[in-house]
């Protein structure tokens, strides 16, 4: 991490300059900033459901601080166990967010691996790095049929004796994935908020549940 105290400074050409700024005069007359937090959609270019209702990133922070001691119980099960590694299986949205804590934030508790291609190298470094008998592996899918991250399910669910205590799943409530997880006694099934898009999702349950088994302060990490 860099020190706080230092300044990132960055500078424009004239002539775009002069764009930038004439922009953000528009933007300032048309009270974008205000109409973004009102959950404005024609900001988007037109009203719409589906713009709408994937704006649950603006206060995502706040919502999900009521639910952290809930999140850090969880984890403190899983280390009583011995559990030592947790293994992330997601594509997208559902593996970006977390595969930047990984590489940001030092580990603390359980070692975090990103599973995200079914390359069938990339499948056996995995198995190569764990101990599979110690590890959680984390199921995430947005819509909860993602093809490849079910595929890594049923692979690593055979390779668990079909352990559902070793599996927790990510994904929207009622999703097929939410259902699969109930009919393999899976640890847990953290339900999302459906109104967050995958890439907006680092704050919700797509990246606090990796980041909060890795051991990061995600209290510190919602507050900041």
């Amino acid at each position: 991490m860099s020190d706080p105290g230092e300044r990132v400074e960055a500078a424009l050409g004239d002539e775009l300059s002069g764009a930038v700024d004439a922009r953000r005069e528009v933007a300032r007359d048309q009270g974008v900033v205000a109409r973004i937090w009102e959950r404005d959609a024609v900001l988007w270019g037109g009203p719409g459901p589906e713009i709408g209702d994937r704006l649950g990133w603006l206060d995502i922070a706040d919502r999900q601080l009521e639910s952290v001691d809930d999140l850090l119980a969880f984890v403190d099960s899983v280390e009583s166990e011995g559990f030592t590694h947790a293994a992330l299986l997601g594509m997208g949205g559902s593996s970006l967010g977390p595969e930047v804590i990984r590489r940001s934030c030092a580990r603390r508790a359980l070692t975090l691996h990103v599973l995200d291609s079914t390359h069938p190298d990339a499948v056996h470094a995995l198995e190569e790095a764990i101990d599979v008998e110690r590890t959680i592996f984390v199921v995430s899918s947005k819509s909860g049929g993602t093809v490849e991250t079910l595929s890594h399910m049923r692979h690593f669910y055979e390779r668990t004796q079909g352990n559902g205590e070793q599996f927790v799943a990510v994904t929207d409530p009622g999703s097929g994935l939410a259902q699969k997880a109930a009919e393999r006694s899976f640890r847990r099934v953290f339900e999302n908020d459906p109104d967050i898009g995958g890439r907006y999702s680092v704050l919700s349950c797509f990246g606090l549940v990796p980041a909060a088994l890795m051991g990061v302060d995600v209290r510190a990490l919602l507050e900041s």
